[in-house]
């Protein structure tokens, strides 16, 4: 398992990284909150910009998450595609997405989550006024998920 982001995505982490007064942030927390924001959103960043990895698995902080995370991706999936929450479409995509002997992102599930996580990068950098500390990044992404979570659909934008 590779995650992956974009140039400007590692330069945006990397920026916080080395301007935040307010605490420690890494590139999996930056990773992690973009890809909220594209399940939130529905939003895949484009499958041609050229990625850098920055991690081989989910750092040891993040392993607990794994699940949730693939449980998001999944969801997002469905509603982006347009399928309902059967248990058929749900099997269908944990056999598309993950490994069933460990709820692993298989290559396609790690490729689609890193473009969900580009998706939300290309969000928060549209609608972000600032993101140069970390609490001013956190802060945004929660207000953009929470404003979401105002609106009535599920639709793509």
């Amino acid at each position: 398992m590779v995650f992956d982001h974009s140039e400007g995505a590692s330069d945006a982490c990397k920026s916080i990284i080395s301007h935040s007064i307010s605490g420690p942030i890494d590139h999996m927390d930056f990773y992690y909150y973009c890809a909220l924001i594209g399940f939130r959103y529905l939003l895949l960043g484009d499958s041609d910009i050229r990625l850098k990895e920055f991690s081989k698995d989910y750092t040891k902080s993040y392993a607990r998450v794994r699940y949730l995370m693939a449980a998001l991706l999944i969801d997002a999936e469905l509603k982006r595609t347009g399928q309902n929450h059967s248990k058929e479409n749900i099997s269908a995509m944990f056999s598309k997405y993950l490994d069933n002997n460990d709820i692993v992102l298989k290559p396609e599930g790690v490729a689609l989550m890193n473009r969900y996580a580009q998706g939300g990068f290309e969000y928060l950098s549209k609608n972000a006024s600032s993101m140069n500390d970390t609490f001013q990044f956190i802060r945004t992404c929660e207000k953009l998920i929470n404003e979401k979570n105002q609106t009535t659909s599920d639709q793509p934008r």
